[in-house]
């Protein structure tokens, strides 16, 4: 993403290595991932989620406009907070899907709505 999108506290951004450790708090929580569709696995340690990153990554430049995965950083503190994904939704025309994951000590703060 060239340049990042944004609300009053919150970066939408690409996702960096250096973002492992909070994705697992966020892609390791089963409170998270068992919400997710495609259904996504409890990401099991830290070099797994640093293997995802990389996956994701690699396959965003050729994820047509708007498709891909962005992390959500908040801007008060740097601290990425979630992920957002737009997807094709079967039968992977034109439907596409937004979603949102947020680390668990996110939620209840209106971050989601924003």
């Amino acid at each position: 993403m060239e340049n990042p999108l944004s609300t009053d506290r919150l970066v939408i951004r690409d996702w960096t290595p250096a973002d492992a450790e909070a994705a697992f708090a966020i892609y390791g929580a089963e409170d998270v991932t068992h919400w997710l569709t495609p259904a996504m696995d409890r990401v099991g340690d830290i070099g797994a989620m640093r293997a995802v990153l990389h996956a994701w990554q690699e396959a965003q430049p050729n994820l047509p406009p708007p498709r891909g995965r962005w992390a959500v950083e908040r801007k008060e503190d740097g601290a990425v907070i979630g992920g957002l994904g737009i997807r094709l939704l079967p039968p992977f025309e034109e439907d596409l899907e937004l979603s949102w994951q947020l680390a668990p000590g996110a939620w209840g703060k209106g971050y989601a709505s924003e």
